[in-house]
């Protein structure tokens, strides 16, 4: 009798998924961020990370697969339910974690009620952290 591998002999973990949420009104807080995402199939984490220029905020959502950060990118993308210019997503190459380390302990993080004082977390194309007061 032939036997096939177990259900996980050769399987590897599935990878997880990293949005960048931009175009979030300033009074939306990291609560309401992280309640919109977390209430999405597979997202796992959710918060609010920094600023744009002009005082919109950035989020990022972590999906466990990259199928479920598709279909929060195709739900979401555009969306105006805050009133403002549409969320604007897209897939990143970073995990929620490195995105933290990178605005980890000695950079000053995004609190609410720093308005036009708060930070902004680029990333450059070399995957390095660029960090701008504006």
């Amino acid at each position: 009798m032939m036997m096939g591998p177990g259900p996980a002999v050769n399987q590897l973990p599935t990878p997880r998924a990293t949005l960048k949420v931009s175009n979030i009104p300033s009074f939306v807080t990291g609560d309401d961020f992280s309640r919109l995402m977390l209430q999405l199939e597979g997202c796992v984490d959710a918060r609010l990370l920094g600023r744009q220029p002009g005082g919109d905020q950035v989020g990022y959502g972590e999906f466990s697969d990259k199928m479920n950060a598709s279909k929060a990118k195709n739900l979401y993308h555009g969306w105006t339910g805050w009133g403002g210019r549409g969320l604007a997503i897209e897939l990143t190459d970073f995990s929620m974690a490195q995105l933290m380390q990178q605005a980890g302990p000695g950079q000053k993080r995004m609190r609410d009620g720093d308005g036009e004082r708060g930070w902004c977390l680029g990333l450059n194309r070399r995957n390095r952290a660029v960090e701008r007061q504006r």
